[in-house]
């Protein structure tokens, strides 16, 4: 069972700690840190040096304090006149919806989405009276007394001056991320939403009021809320489509409106003026681009909007070919990010679309593949599972009581790429999607589209991408995620984790082995690096160090280099290999090589350690919050989800330790469920102490069926001599698999082996007659899958 949290530090830190290994003095981190500044220097060319000098000379005039010029001497008159009505009567402009429709259209809402449109409306009820909660936060933003400025904690911490994302950051001892969220304004458009439905003008007044407090607030480039672009982008998305609700309503005056438009147009010009082409080309640069998009197509008639259309759409199409990979994977190596990318790049599809603008084919073809490969890591119960960094943003203003849930991401998906296909049934809706359809139904399901639950019931590789997804083919509904990727996106790595060759399980739709999570990205405590090192992955730790060294909370040193280095999808076995070498700093350096096979009753996880001399290592098994643990035996451990639910058993079947051998450990780690909070949940470690390489470790993952608790899987015997481990398994609805794995000879003191003797050999004979042979080596690969 799962110990108390107090004794976690003694027993799974304190107690037992792997030695940490050496590292070669060139790899140390003190001594790379320097070695990549200067290569980042070298690195630059002149645009580059250009932009950070301006961005540099604007950062030193921060006691000027920009002065709100008059620019709508060039806007119609009949915007000056009743700014309002204006956005609700044009015709000749296309936003995410018709604002003049919006009556329809909620009408629309009301019948197709009853549940979802009562939930609307009393979380606008919650607002106004108890305020909104962001990143386990509590903020009251309707208040007329409200701090734009202020920690929810610690108050007020940032100057009235000018200031860029890294006067921000570390120039506070706080986490800034508390401070922008609300900032980001996504909660108005849901009282602009509730004004919709249910035609009380108290949301609409709310909406406004908070808008106008805020701009007489926060004045143009001054300030914690002027520092970071993406905020700046992310606010302007959320008013526009606040505007888009309340265009033609009656409520506050033209000049109110006026106001608040004038206001947009600076966040337009900031944005342009601040793109972060150079000092932040990731997920920013997409959501900067985006809201640059989105705000100059739908006011066209502001000065230079055109210029600024094009020149947006430009850098979010050339960053979406740049970020995703073909398949439709993000570079990012997050699945957080892959929604928050997508939430993004739809609504500027939308609108480009609908202004005559519209996306090229190739870059229409990757945000197709981006919703396909979300819609296979989410699985049949369409809940993506954690991998990477992540602090519960969202692209579109809409908000969701499931984080993990893509169920509406993949309908607004299915709406704007009707074409792709994804598997999402009629019942796949959400507001965003509907509204975004103008109210119509969603597109009903073609008769020989595969449903979601089948579309996610085989295994599938993301070879580009770097994941794995082996479904069970047991009794009880499970798959494995193997994430066979790279770190992260370069040069940066920023939201990757140290989680090379981890493997995440769900067993009859519930979690059970996990990324544990970010907690925070700022902390006072090294949290943050705790949450993104290897020991908090379900992979294997070396010598007590990660797979990478933190150089800061969005940087990484010694980024590993990685390989798939073969994958077999088969209609009996599943085998996937792939390798890192980010121990190869180590003295002496190690290879890490993982294969995972998946076939009838669970996978098998073979890992080898390349190389020469001893080190200690640790089989890392973390875990959901929800989940129960309890110790088998010896060599084995059962995460479940209670008394008669299904489970996972974690068990070690490598011979060369022994069946008699007390090799596993169970306890509890640090898990984060959401930005800013933390607990503990269940884990599971085997540790290797001074063990001599190379060396070979057998871990089988066996799903168990709620209620009987049956394995469908059996381990028949083990055996091993001279370096070799041989291991036969048994199904229970019959078959069986002979496993025979050679852990070869090292060489060099510092070097990884690379030779040919390590080599992995499986033959399998299942119930129904089929048999599968394969060999793996270092560069030899042999399949055959015949009856």
């Amino acid at each position: 069972m799962l110990m108390a949290q107090e004794d976690f530090q003694e027993r799974f830190i304190t107690a037992h700690p792997p030695v940490r290994s050496k590292i070669v003095w060139h790899k140390r981190p003190a001594f790379q840190r320097r070695v990549r500044l200067v290569a980042r220097l070298l690195s630059m060319g002149p645009g580059e040096v250009a932009h950070r000098a301006l961005r540099l000379v604007k950062k030193r005039s921060r006691s000027a304090v920009s002065a709100r010029a008059d620019a709508t001497a060039e806007w119609p008159k009949e915007m000056l006149a009743d700014p309002s009505g204006y956005l609700s009567s044009r015709s000749n402009v296309g936003g995410f919806f018709e604002p003049r429709s919006s009556k329809r259209i909620a009408e629309a809402a009301r019948e197709q989405l009853p549940t979802l449109v009562a939930s609307t409306i009393s979380e606008a009820e919650s607002i106004l009276a108890d305020g909104i909660e962001l990143l386990g936060q509590r903020f009251r933003p309707v208040d007329e007394d409200f701090d734009w400025h202020a920690d929810p904690a610690l108050g007020r911490l940032w100057p009235m001056s000018k200031m860029d994302d890294s006067d921000a950051v570390r120039g506070v001892d706080a986490d800034v991320k508390f401070v922008w969220e609300v900032n980001r304004h996504q909660y108005l458009a849901t009282l602009a939403r509730a004004h919709v439905y249910s035609g009380d003008d108290r949301f609409a007044r709310a909406c406004v009021g908070t808008v106008l407090r805020w701009i007489e607030s926060n004045p143009r480039e001054v300030g914690v809320n002027w520092s970071s672009n993406l905020e700046v982008a992310m606010r302007a998305l959320s008013w526009v489509w606040s505007l888009h609700f309340l265009a033609g309503a009656n409520v506050g005056s033209a000049a109110d409106f006026k106001t608040w438009l004038e206001s947009l147009r600076e966040h337009r010009d900031h944005l342009h003026a601040n793109l972060s082409v150079y000092t932040d080309p990731t997920n920013h640069l997409i959501g900067e681009a985006c809201a640059l998009a989105v705000v100059s197509l739908w006011f066209p008639e502001w000065p230079r909007s055109g210029e600024y259309a094009d020149a947006a759409i430009t850098i979010l199409q050339r960053e979406i070919l740049h970020q995703v990979e073909a398949d439709g994977i993000s570079k990012e190596q997050a699945t957080s990010y892959q929604r928050f990318v997508l939430d993004l790049v739809l609504q500027a599809m939308v609108m480009a679309e609908r202004n005559g603008k519209p996306f090229d084919p190739a870059v229409k073809a990757r945000v197709g593949a981006m919703l396909e490969a979300a819609r296979a890591l989410a699985g049949a119960h369409l809940r993506a599972p954690r991998i990477g960094d992540s602090d519960d943003a969202r692209g579109v203003p809409f908000f969701c009581k499931d984080h993990w849930s893509f169920e509406d991401l993949l309908a607004v998906g299915s709406s704007v790429l009707p074409t792709v296909g994804i598997g999402i049934s009629v019942e796949g809706d959400c507001e965003c999607a509907l509204w975004l359809r103008g109210g119509e139904p969603p597109r009903a399901k073609r008769p020989n589209e595969a449903s979601p639950k089948q579309s996610a019931s085989c295994s599938r590789i993301f070879e580009s991408g770097g994941y794995a997804i082996l479904s069970n083919r047991g009794a009880v509904e499970s798959r494995l995620v193997f994430d066979c990727g790279p770190l992260g996106y370069l040069p940066h790595a920023s939201h990757g984790h140290a989680d090379l060759l981890s493997v995440l399980v769900d067993v009859g739709g519930h979690e059970m082995l996990v990324d544990p999570g970010s907690y925070a990205y700022y902390d006072e405590n090294g949290f943050r690096d705790q949450f993104r090192s290897t020991r908090f992955h379900n992979t294997i730790e070396i010598g007590g160090v990660s797979q990478a060294d933190a150089f800061d909370p969005f940087k990484w040193l010694n980024i590993p280099r990685q390989s798939l280095q073969t994958s077999y999808l088969g209609g009996t076995i599943d085998y996937v290999e792939a390798w890192h070498d980010g121990y190869r700093r180590l003295v002496p350096g190690v290879r890490h090589r993982r294969a995972v096979v998946g076939f009838h009753g669970g996978w098998l996880i073979v890992d080898w350690l390349d190389g020469t001399g001893k080190q200690t290592w640790t089989r890392w098994f973390h875990g959901a919050v929800d989940t129960m643990l309890d110790k088998v035996d010896g060599t084995a451990a059962r995460f479940h989800n209670g008394a008669g639910g299904c489970g996972l058993l974690v068990k070690d079947v490598s011979p060369s330790i022994g069946a008699g051998a007390d090799a596993v450990e169970t306890g509890a780690m640090p898990y984060s469920e959401r930005y800013g909070r933390s607990t503990h949940a269940p884990a599971v470690r085997f540790v290797d102490d001074d063990t001599a390489l190379p060396a070979v470790r057998l871990t089988l993952l066996i799903p168990e069926a709620a209620e009987t608790g049956s394995a469908g899987l059996y381990v028949a015997a083990v055996d091993h001599t001279d370096s070799v481990d041989r291991l036969e398994l048994e199904c229970e609805r019959g078959g069986r698999l002979e496993v025979v794995v050679r852990a070869g000879a090292g060489e060099g003191a510092r070097g990884v082996a690379a030779n040919e003797e390590a080599r992995f050999e499986l033959n399998a004979r299942t119930a129904d007659g089929a048999k599968f042979e394969f060999m793996s080596s270092s560069d030899h690969v042999e399949f055959r899958d015949a009856q």
